[in-house]
């Protein structure tokens, strides 16, 4: 049985989460807020006053079964986007790249991203957003010879998503609306 290189970066990438699930001891900053918003969300079923960040991320946050801990919630979200995250961008390369050997550097270096991979050890809407931008794109590209108006409003609702997930998400719209031109 041959086993393809791509399942194997993949098998590295789910390896390298769940060993450095818990290397963060406490969540602080960025991610303190967005759990701290969560739980005011699920306790009060409103949003912090001064919360400066979209809601997003911690109202999907704030769905969690009673007997888990925030933070491991947290984590395991962030882990499930990132598996989804790999997959999409599998096939996001499937879209673009036609040599296997480009395709499985381009899974490696997604990988072992520092930046994304550090984002998805923290507690971060990056992640979630990021997973957005790429469906929304790989979704247009796609579909961009034969588009019609369901396609066009699921893709505008996934961007739409994107803006209530970051603020970034108003750049995705109006890119999204200059490709569709």
């Amino acid at each position: 049985m041959k086993i393809k290189i791509r399942n194997l970066i993949f098998i590295l990438f789910v390896l390298l989460h769940i060993f450095l699930f818990n290397i963060n001891v406490a969540e602080w900053g960025d991610s303190y807020r967005i759990l701290r918003a969560s739980e005011c969300i699920r306790k009060t079923f409103t949003y912090p006053p001064d919360e400066k960040r979209p809601p997003l991320f911690s109202i999907i946050l704030s769905v969690r079964p009673n007997q888990i801990d925030p933070i491991v919630w947290g984590r395991l979200m962030m882990f499930v986007l990132s598996i989804l995250g790999f997959i999409l961008f599998t096939k996001f390369t499937d879209l673009y790249i036609k040599e296997e050997r480009y395709k499985n550097l381009a899974l490696l270096l997604f990988a072992l991203n520092p930046v994304f991979f550090y984002w998805s050890l923290r507690i971060y809407a990056d992640v979630l957003f990021a997973l957005l931008v790429l469906l929304t794109f790989y979704l247009f590209k796609k579909w961009q010879n034969h588009l019609n108006i369901q396609k066009s409003v699921l893709i505008g609702f996934i961007a739409g998503l994107g803006i209530i997930t970051r603020f970034e998400g108003y750049i995705l719209v109006v890119s999204l609306g200059l490709g569709v031109l």
